[in-house]
Parts: C-alpha cells; sequence; structure tokens
C-alpha cells in the first residue's frame, strides 16, 4: 500500500516530493477543538475562478483536462 500512495504523491507532484512514510497503529484520542467539523474554504476568487475554467476549458486532451480541474480544485481549497 505505501508504494502505491508514494507513486501517487509522486505522480501528483511530478517529482519524488516524500522519500517515505511512517504507519503507526493505534486508538487515537480527539480533544474537544479536534472534534469540530472542518469548513471548505475556497480562496480564489470568482474573476479569478472563470479565468481558470476558461484556461482549463480550452485543453483539448480530455484525461488532461479532468486531471488539472482536480488539482486546481484541490490546490485552491483549504480546510479550516
Amino acid at each position: 500500500m505505501i508504494p502505491t500512495i508514494l507513486e501517487r504523491i509522486e505522480n501528483l507532484m511530478g517529482y519524488k516530493a516524500i522519500k517515505r512514510i511512517k504507519t503507526k497503529q493505534g486508538n487515537i484520542k480527539f480533544s474537544n477543538k479536534q472534534k469540530k467539523e472542518t469548513n471548505i474554504e475556497n480562496t480564489i476568487s470568482n474573476v479569478d475562478n472563470k479565468k481558470l475554467k476558461s484556461l482549463i476549458n480550452s485543453i483539448t486532451n480530455d484525461n488532461i483536462r479532468k486531471e488539472v480541474s482536480r488539482f486546481a480544485k484541490s490546490f485552491f481549497t483549504n480546510l479550516k
């Protein structure tokens, strides 16, 4: 499983961004602060979002267009 995760991260980033992954098995204890729901906030303005969509829609290869769109959504979204 770890090699698959490393490969996916490498493909997403375009280079070997992570050397290794260490896993630890066990119970996780959450404090009250950590139990709050996370809010997803889009950090791109409406004008920039329209420009980005225009650029993405100009990509002729369907697979590349989908991947760029997916990356852009993850890049411009902050979990808070």
